[in-house]
């Protein structure tokens, strides 16, 4: 991967995917906390999902740099294009969207 990290306020991360035949690693932005190492992200589709990030090795991205040299061969991220103000403002209210969703769900569920 040649291109830089997304130039956004958002936090980055890679996380790993070993057993995943064609990238090793996958870029993830960081939309809405849920508690402990659960997040709302963003991937490299323009989807939001829950992820667990403590089930994964996790590499924090610096804004607007350079990938790390080791994982950039192996990694899917997005691209630049993507992550336009506009396309951005949508992630970010689907994941929101999708944290309240999230959250609302765990008060009906029966606490252990």
């Amino acid at each position: 991967v040649r291109m830089p990290t997304l130039d956004i306020p958002q936090h980055q991360v890679l996380i790993d995917f070993p057993d995943y035949a064609n990238f090793a690693w996958r870029h993830r932005v960081l939309l809405v906390p849920l508690g402990g190492s659960r997040w709302v992200v963003a991937r490299p589709t323009l989807a939001v999902h829950l992820a667990d990030l403590g089930n994964h090795r996790v590499v924090v991205l610096q804004r607007n740099r350079a990938f790390p040299a080791v994982r950039s061969h192996d990694a899917f991220v997005f691209d630049p294009a993507d992550a336009m103000p506009a396309a951005l403002a949508e992630l970010v209210r689907a994941g929101r969207a999708l944290g309240e969703v999230i959250n609302y769900m765990g008060q009906l569920l029966p606490q252990p």
